[in-house]
């Protein structure tokens, strides 16, 4: 039976479970012990309120200290103080979805900042070629020296195709590449998110071993940390829709980069320095630990690049 109005019950309506003396919640299952039958008063008054003011609560103070106080948020969730801050899973879920909203429609998109098709593709001409250096200068212009001259002219030329199209195809694949990564960021946000996850969590882990986190604890960090990565992304993304202008963020992009790790040091350093004496260490520690991440995601990508070259039979 629904109740007409906010009421306390004997016994929860979910569990059944009889309630204990000015309870507010059911002990079993968490239900609170008084309900009502839905109303649009209820619906906006009731519900909606408690939803905004629970995002104020927990959401937006999370995030505020995932870049003010990461240690302290880390430390005490790690230690179960639990309530004030905001889920780890459901916090990375909200902002992947945010930002992969802002990242489908943006006037910017990923491949107009990390590479163009190179100039080359459209080059025709082939650059002047110093026939003095070729021959000399003491040399005569007759029919024997005319023959070596371009012979060696027609060489040169050849040479200078092939490695135009060597760079030719290599631009081009690097075009692929990008654009299938664009893609794929875009149509699986989240696998792309727990795909470096695991990265992320086993270099954590190697550098800050002696901390005695275990392996659980250190993802756990990490999905926090990733949840700011997620938000400078996201910020950057709003300045795109803010100022569409592409050779402003040209310029710019390459220096989020730059700010990636310096938030990641600042985010293992805050959380580790809490498990070591020396500081110093730790913060060389947190710094390597993010230059570390940065290389291997170099030498995947590279592997990869390669890989799709070999597949082309552009070596061959």
């Amino acid at each position: 039976m629904i109740e007409t109005s906010s009421t306390h019950i004997n016994n929860c309506l979910n569990c059944a479970t009889p309630y204990e003396s000015e309870a507010r919640f059911c002990s079993v299952c968490g239900q609170k012990t008084t309900t009502h039958r839905f109303s649009l008063k209820s619906i906006f008054k009731h519900d909606a309120l408690h939803l905004i003011f629970h995002l104020e609560k927990g959401f937006v103070s999370t995030l505020i200290h995932v870049f003010k106080k990461p240690g302290t948020v880390v430390k005490e969730y790690l230690d179960g103080k639990r309530v004030k801050h905001f889920n780890y899973l459901t916090l990375i879920l909200i902002l992947i979805a945010f930002g992969h909203f802002l990242n489908v429609n943006s006037p910017i998109k990923l491949i107009d900042l990390m590479g163009k098709t190179n100039k080359l593709i459209n080059k025709k001409e082939i650059s002047k070629i110093d026939t003095t250096a070729l021959i000399g200068s003491n040399y005569k212009l007759d029919s024997t020296t005319l023959v070596i001259l371009n012979s060696k002219i027609d060489s040169l030329e050849n040479r200078k195709k092939r490695l135009n199209s060597v760079e030719v195809k290599l631009a081009k694949q690097q075009d692929e590449v990008l654009n299938s990564f664009d893609r794929f960021t875009k149509e699986n946000p989240k696998k792309f998110y727990l795909y470096l996850l695991p990265l992320y969590t086993i270099i954590s882990f190697m550098w800050f071993y002696r901390s005695k986190l275990n392996f659980s604890e250190h993802l756990i960090l990490n999905i926090y940390k990733t949840c700011g990565d997620i938000i400078i992304g996201i910020t950057m993304t709003l300045g795109f829709y803010a100022y569409p202008k592409l050779s402003f963020w040209t310029v710019v992009y390459p220096f989020s980069t730059l700010f990636i790790i310096a938030y990641g040091t600042w985010f293992y350093y805050s959380v580790f320095k809490q498990y070591y004496k020396d500081s110093g260490i730790v913060f060389l520690k947190s710094l390597a630990a993010i230059i570390t991440v940065q290389i291997t995601i170099g030498i995947i990508s590279a592997v990869y690049m390669l890989i799709l070259l070999i597949n082309t039979g552009m070596f061959k």
